[in-house]
């Protein structure tokens, strides 16, 4: 059996010039990760992330708190099977066809609706096609692709940081959820959080999802973030 770590990167730069830098926040919140690892005797068969600097940088920490103890721990796989989709390419194909959704001025309120009503338009193949927007069962099957991978050869324990769609994705693929039903559980993921699942000779099974057993105190409770 091969249980499967499925972490989300910490906080990134929302509303920067580049949004795949972790904030100083986000950087705090791996470092967090990476003791709770650390303080309960984790040990990891392998770890993965995507190219994202925002997922590098996030499973750094991790690794260097870990493989002080375990020299044989080797360095993170970069996979991109475990890159994010393009957000903003689906927002602007969704505004391309959809203008009356437009703000010259936007609110964080109108960009979770926009990200939501385009994503739920990706999803359910409601976009037209454009070469430069990758296809939504194209996402989904290179996540399983990405979930193959990390389950060869059968490891006892792996550590993937990813993002928010990824493991959304990931958990829709275990539990047989619908493309709308993914989109919500997207929504939901909190930074640096941990969703666990099994995989078995009986197929995948979920143990739990979007957990903050790093964060779960009264000081740090100001400190759990969603973008």
């Amino acid at each position: 059996m091969t249980e499967i770590y499925l972490v989300r990167h910490g906080q990134a730069s929302m509303g920067q010039d580049n949004y795949d830098v972790l904030s100083a926040l986000g950087e705090q919140q791996a470092q967090w990760l990476a003791d709770y690892f650390d303080e309960h005797e984790m040990q990891f068969d392998q770890l993965y992330c995507g190219t994202l600097q925002r997922q590098i940088k996030t499973i750094e920490p991790v690794f260097r708190t870990l493989a002080a103890k375990s020299a044989s721990l080797a360095s993170p796989q970069q996979l991109p099977a475990f890159n994010e989709f393009d957000f903003m390419q689906i927002i602007r194909e969704f505004l391309k066809h959809n203008p009356e959704y437009h703000r010259d001025s936007p609110t964080a309120k109108y960009w979770f609706r926009l990200l939501k009503l385009s994503m739920n338009a990706w999803g359910n193949n409601a976009l037209p096609y454009s070469p430069e927007t990758e296809q939504w069962t194209d996402f989904v099957n290179r996540v399983k692709a990405g979930l193959s991978t990390c389950t060869e050869n059968d490891p006892k324990r792996v550590l993937v940081v990813s993002s928010g769609g990824v493991i959304a994705c990931a958990v829709g693929i275990v539990l047989g959820l619908e493309s709308q039903q993914i989109v919500q559980l997207n929504l939901q993921i909190q930074n640096a959080s941990i969703t666990r699942l099994f995989k078995g000779r009986e197929g995948w099974s979920l143990h739990s999802f979007n957990a903050l057993p790093h964060m779960s105190c009264a000081s740090r409770a100001d400190k759990i973030t969603y973008a």
